[in-house]
């Protein structure tokens, strides 16, 4: 059974209900390992990253060609079964059928699982002569308030407004006892922040969630604290006159952003470009290459009317995987800002993108920021269901393999 068969009937079936695809082929000889990139505990919302090595199928030798002709000649589709269906936002005018998070094609996968449970991801091989590989992985997701019971829970409100707070849960008020929580993270003392849901915040500092080696941290908000429903908005009430960001971390630690609105100095009505600032972003991130390779999950984020967004990774490699970010409006009338900018990374990086879109300013100048995304050194990524636009012709998009991708 053909491909391009599939992505008509079964695929699209799928789509619809969530549902393994019961069509695929039985394997007949083909070899399949899936690589999965994440760290130790598995906690919603949880972000991953998937590759896949093969044998036993006919493709091209690779014999200095420059690129892997498995990559080009195989057939690949992955499926997650157990989760619930959900589709990429409205905002992203791709077609219905890669709007699925739990159906992906492709050599590389990434998910972001933002519910409880133990899940299975499928990877299904096929080559033009017909062989066929399959295999599997299972992994459980646990619940945030059982990892982080107690006081390992921080509850920011400027308002001082800790009503209905987690049991247990650490009263934070201003950005210094944030940072403190934050920097207190270890292996053994995982940590998390959360933001007030329905309170609008007006920091006077960046949030330093510079977690040390080995430690987890965790800034975003939940229907545990706040109005049910209702993102938090933070906005930055500071000026530096270097990249300003609202939360910065340089370290080697792993780090979770989620369901949050973040906007620029002055709320987002101002311009997006502030006198003397040289760019002004929502994170910023560098770290060292001690350790274990750091993770990032940047998850239901709303990062519009920046400068720019930067992502700057001083050096080695990362993990990172950005679902359902919305970054519009980007880029300076008057001068730089990058829409998305991985700098002095290596091949060991495994990044993906789910859902996303960077949408530059109209009025922005075409040589404000590099481009929708631009990636130094060729990191290894991923892109599903994801959207860009960019009047610059200096951005590049080097690593994406997905039809789902529209630059």
């Amino acid at each position: 059974m053909a491909i391009k068969s599939l992505t008509v009937a079964a695929i699209v079936g799928a789509a619809s209900s969530g549902a393994v695809i019961p069509q695929l082929p039985a394997a007949n000889g083909g070899s399949v390992t899936i690589n999965a990139y994440h760290p130790g505990d598995l906690v919603a919302p949880y972000g991953m990253n998937f590759d896949v090595t093969v044998s036993g199928f006919n493709v091209t030798p690779n014999t200095g060609l420059g690129y892997d002709p498995a990559h080009n000649e195989l057939d690949y589709i992955w499926e997650v079964s157990q989760m619930d269906l959900w589709l990429y936002p409205s905002w992203n005018p791709i077609p219905n059928v890669f709007r699925n998070r739990n159906l992906q094609f492709g050599p590389r996968c990434g998910l972001c699982i933002d519910q409880t449970g133990t899940f299975t991801l499928t990877l299904w091989v096929r080559d033009r002569a017909g062989t066929i590989g399959v295999s599997s992985v299972q992994f459980t997701i646990q619940d945030p308030a059982a990892l982080y019971p107690g006081a390992q829970t921080g509850v920011f409100s400027m308002a001082s407004d800790f009503s209905g707070k987690p049991t247990g849960a650490t009263e934070l008020s201003t950005v210094a006892e944030g940072n403190t929580f934050l920097q207190g993270a270890t292996t053994a003392n995982q940590r998390r922040v959360l933001f007030r849901r329905g309170e609008s915040f007006a920091l006077d500092g960046a949030i330093d969630a510079s977690v040390g080696t080995g430690g987890n941290g965790r800034i975003g908000s939940s229907d545990e604290f706040g109005t049910v429903g209702v993102r938090p908005t933070v906005t930055s009430a500071f000026v530096n006159p270097n990249y300003l960001p609202i939360f910065d971390i340089g370290n080697s630690g792993n780090m979770t952003y989620h369901d949050l609105i973040l906007r620029p100095h002055g709320g987002g009505s101002n311009p997006r470009e502030l006198t003397g600032v040289n760019v002004e972003t929502p994170i910023r991130m560098s770290y060292g290459s001690a350790g274990d390779p750091p993770y990032y999950l940047w998850h239901n984020l709303d990062m519009s009317n920046f400068s720019g967004h930067v992502y700057n990774a001083a050096s080695g490699a990362h993990r990172v995987v950005m679902s359902n970010v919305l970054c519009k409006e980007w880029g300076g009338t008057g001068g730089g800002g990058y829409g998305l900018f991985w700098d002095r990374v290596d091949q060991a990086s495994r990044g993906a993108m789910l859902g996303c879109a960077w949408l530059q300013a109209p009025d922005a100048r075409d040589d404000a920021g590099m481009g929708a995304l631009r990636d130094e050194q060729g990191i290894n990524f991923h892109a599903h269901g994801c959207y860009y636009f960019s009047r610059s012709a200096a951005g590049g998009f080097a690593g994406f393999h997905q039809p789902a991708v529209r630059t």
